[in-house]
């Protein structure tokens, strides 16, 4: 997978190209749905791009309370690539992205990275105050030459699937459940100091409490007090990833 990360410049890529937008925390069963939807579109000769972004738009939005994070950067990028995206653009969420019209901001999108297609989640409305509704982008599409279609949300064990269901679950430790509509195991990565895992202070955690772990195919233990990390077993410092079993 390619990843890139200026939006003002001009990528020429293998066409046709379909195209989803969205933040893509976690990357569960609902946004690997509408990844398998894009490459449906282009077949194994087009290209599958993503435009995500490396913080959340909560910590602009909503300012002092974002979302805590289900994924670091890394992870998200590791996702993404898992799932057969080709090209991701992954690019900073600023309050100038938030404040240009959905027209304004899929116009350069389409300058910076020509598309054919756009699937995004059903509901998803794009630009300053989401004034980009399902109805306005198609008819844009029309107008620039793009094919728009809009995903029906996941359901899986009657949960519809969200990333905000998701965080609900792994702050209440349900760890269980939140694997499943993820698809995959909750992961995280961090750097380990002496037996700490240090993460990213908005990762979202599970409670306090003693958790078992996947390590290099290997289960170990982890005790989480107060958002510090510790390992319960010999290792190096160093970075690295883990999954809760």
């Amino acid at each position: 997978m390619i990843t890139l990360e200026d939006l003002s410049a001009t990528y020429s890529l293998p066409r046709p190209c379909a195209l989803t937008i969205g933040s893509f925390d976690g990357v569960h069963l609902g946004h690997q749905r509408i990844l398998q939807k894009l490459r449906e579109k282009v077949g194994p000769m087009g290209t599958v791009c993503v435009l995500t972004f490396s913080n959340h738009p909560s910590q602009v939005l909503f300012g002092e309370k974002p979302a805590p994070l289900i994924f670091s950067k890394n992870l998200k990028l590791e996702a993404l690539a898992e799932c057969g995206v080709d090209v991701t653009l992954c690019i900073p969420f600023t309050q100038k992205l938030a404040s240009k019209s959905y027209a304004v901001f899929l116009e350069e999108l389409m300058t910076s990275c020509p598309f054919d297609f756009l699937v995004v989640g059903d509901g998803a409305c794009l630009g300053k105050k989401r004034e980009g509704t399902p109805k306005k982008v198609t008819q844009l599409g029309k107008e620039m030459g793009f094919i728009t279609q809009y995903i029906p949300k996941a359901e899986k064990d009657d949960f519809v699937i969200s990333s905000g269901k998701i965080r609900e679950l792994i702050l209440s430790g349900n760890l269980t459940k939140a694997s499943t509509l993820l698809g995959h195991p909750l992961m995280i990565e961090g750097e380990v100091q002496s037996q700490h895992l240090i993460i990213d202070p908005n990762i979202c955690l599970p409670p306090d409490g003693e958790y078992t772990i996947l390590v290099n195919n290997k289960k170990e233990t982890i005790q989480i007090q107060d958002r510090r990390i510790v390992m319960q077993f010999p290792i190096a410092n160093g970075k690295m990833h883990l999954a809760f079993c």
